[in-house]
């Protein structure tokens, strides 16, 4: 069950909040990504690789069970330092997303807090309701570049432009499309493609994600207009 703080009083009670029930995949998912963001958030400044290797792989262990998912052997052939590389960068990027979800939502006395299988993940992350709520567009932004890095250089390299991307009006109102359901691009995992992505997928963007293997699901348009100025922006004419 997914509750809310009521305001001021946060410390002393709860209140249901009025939303529709999630299921248990986007429950598990949910759970996964409060987990992820706590760990980046305890973890980012780790010096000790071995310490930072050992709580990675079992927290990672951890997200795959809860969405019954197994990838044995995943990182078996990944350079231990390189991956211990992508683990700080993909952490010092889930937290920069993070705190832009900070700053455009933020908890204030009034603010209501998220509370889910018995944390008050809002006081551990020092997050609002709605910040953590759009928890999905942080982890989903760096887990794509983490993932795909592993396989492809070019990804890989996009890191610090990625990083730039974050809270540009771009990146804002990409997010917007998705949480209005105007807009849905999804990979085989069902999982949906970051709006950095997204603006570097050219003028046919349906013949561009055919060929990358992702589904479009809604991309009616508004839109595909606004994905438009979007890609604009990528090439330096600004965004409005």
């Amino acid at each position: 069950m997914i509750e809310r703080a009521a305001g001021s009083k946060r410390r002393r009670y709860f209140r249901s909040r009025t939303m529709p029930a999630l299921d248990r995949k986007s429950y598990q998912i949910l759970l996964s990504d409060l987990q992820a963001a706590v760990f980046c958030q305890e973890m980012v400044g780790e010096s000790d690789d071995r310490a930072l290797g050992r709580r990675f792989h079992s927290i990672h262990e951890t997200f795959l069970r809860n969405v019954d998912r197994s990838r044995a052997g995943l990182f078996a052939a990944v350079d231990r330092t390189v991956l211990l590389d992508l683990v700080r960068r993909w952490m010092r990027l889930y937290l920069h997303a993070l705190d832009e979800a900070r700053a455009r939502f933020p908890r204030g006395d009034d603010a209501p807090d998220l509370v889910l299988a018995g944390t008050n993940w809002s006081e551990r992350l020092d997050a609002s309701f709605e910040a953590l709520d759009r928890l999905d567009v942080p982890s989903r932004y760096a887990e794509f570049w983490a993932e795909r890095s592993l396989r492809d250089p070019e990804v890989l390299a996009s890191y610090d432009a990625r990083y730039a991307m974050v809270g540009t009006p771009g990146y804002i109102a990409i997010d917007e499309l998705y949480r209005a359901g105007e807009l849905a691009i999804v990979d085989g995992f069902s999982n949906a493609i970051p709006a950095f992505d997204l603006v570097r997928l050219g003028a046919d963007v349906v013949v561009a994600c055919r060929a990358r293997g992702w589904r479009i699901l809604r991309f009616g348009d508004h839109a595909r207009d606004l994905l438009a100025r979007a890609q604009v922006s990528v090439r330096g004419d600004g965004f409005e």
